[in-house]
């Protein structure tokens, strides 16, 4: 079912993957019911997230980001899981939808905040994700404007993904 909705939501195809997402996390929670805070649980609920924001439903979305960024922090300390990357990209959609919504405060802070981890875990290691959060992150920059910011983390993003994918991967086009 989860592969079902991520296929409709990458196609464009929002309002299809709605009803499956809801449906997913419902199976899943009634599966993981012993332990709320589960890895699958918590995918489901990115898609989810995203479905919604896609859909315009900002207060969905924020709400669900902001049960994600508590979960992943949850996860880690609980299981001793790496969800430092997850944890970033929640961040990011979560600050990107409160600029939308224009709390621009909020929104400063959560993306100020998420850049730099993203940074730091990009100095780390190398990580299709961290990669992935970099882009993201350099296109949030070059909306506001910041056009030196955005383009030494889009960089950092094209390198990184050469450096995994290989230099003639399609995904490095979307860079």
């Amino acid at each position: 079912q989860f592969l079902v909705a991520e296929i409709y939501r990458s196609q464009g195809l929002p309002n299809l993957a709605s009803p499956v997402y809801d449906k997913t996390l419902q199976m899943r929670n009634n599966i993981f019911s012993e332990s709320h805070v589960h890895i699958d649980i918590i995918e489901t609920m990115f898609g989810l997230a995203m479905n919604h924001k896609a859909l315009g439903h900002h207060d969905e979305a924020t709400n669900l980001f902001a049960e994600l960024i508590k979960f992943n922090q949850e996860l880690s300390f609980q299981l001793g899981v790496d969800t430092h990357v997850h944890l970033e990209l929640c961040r990011l959609h979560y600050g990107t939808i409160l600029k939308e919504q224009c709390q621009y405060d909020q929104a400063k802070q959560i993306l100020s905040e998420a850049g730099k981890n993203l940074a730091t875990l990009a100095m780390a290691k190398d990580n299709v994700h961290i990669a992935d959060g970099l882009l993201f992150m350099g296109a949030v920059r070059t909306v506001e404007g910041k056009y030196s910011s955005s383009e030494k983390m889009l960089q950092r993003s094209l390198t990184m993904k050469k450096d995994i994918l290989g230099e003639s991967n399609l995904e490095l086009a979307f860079i």
